[in-house]
């Protein structure tokens, strides 16, 4: 490799860091200011707790090193929330046997909903290998809308639970938004944006609206009988 190549190689890499702490600069000032403006909680430094506190999300307890960043607090139509930027960090070893790190980014939003869901309900995207699955018998659960059951892969213990919650109105609100995974369990909601690295600020938003949205259209006699759970 001549010194030519070496040099070069050598501006990229300074190249890319300096783009990507202006990049990151950026985004903390756009995500700042949508906090302030509407009323919210912001802070940016590592949490490395609410992966311990919420342990029972699927997405929260993946990999090593795991932490929360660009933390807001606050509360939509008097249910409190928590969003925030998330890491973790998986590892493989290349045919030479050295160790590669690989660094994993998503947005969580999660309500603490006031109710008591016995068991887990996981709603996310279909995929190819879902489709498989289903072909030696590992199947999901399935609705009446063909067009639901063919675009979201749905587990739960409770099939009762899972039919309660995702009722003709919330198929609809659901298959309008896509590409969010969401996860229900114990006292709270979590919803993600799957592996799509962090969002861009006004998905934020987005995100949480949604997320509220869907704690809204759960029928009211499942609401009554949660309560009263917890």
């Amino acid at each position: 490799m001549g010194p030519f190549l070496v040099v070069a190689i050598v501006a990229l890499i300074i190249a890319a860091l300096i783009y990507a702490y202006y990049a990151e600069k950026k985004h903390k000032e756009e995500l700042l200011a949508w906090v302030r403006a509407a009323g919210f909680r912001f802070r940016a430094e590592k949490d490395y707790g609410i992966p311990s506190r919420f342990a029972f999300f699927d997405p929260l307890c993946q990999g090593d090193n795991r932490y929360a960043y660009n933390i807001i607090e606050g509360e939509v139509e008097n249910l409190p929330f928590l969003m925030f930027d998330y890491h973790y960090e998986t590892y493989s070893t290349d045919n030479k046997g050295r160790r590669q790190t690989h660094h994993h980014h998503f947005t969580a939003t999660i309500f603490e909903t006031g109710l008591s869901f016995p068991t887990q309900i996981k709603i996310r995207p279909e995929n190819f290998l879902d489709k498989l699955a289903a072909v030696v018998g590992f199947d999901d659960i399935d609705f009446e809308s063909s067009e639901f059951s063919k675009a979201f892969h749905v587990k739960s213990k409770d099939r009762k639970l899972a039919y309660d919650v995702i009722h003709a109105r919330m198929m609809e609100y659901l298959l309008a938004h896509r590409g969010y995974h969401v996860e229900i369990e114990h006292h709270a909601i979590c919803v993600t944006n799957g592996e799509s690295g962090k969002l861009k600020v006004p998905a934020y938003d987005a995100q949480l609206r949604f997320t509220r949205e869907v704690l809204s259209l759960l029928p009211e006699y499942l609401v009554r009988d949660l309560s009263a759970r917890s």
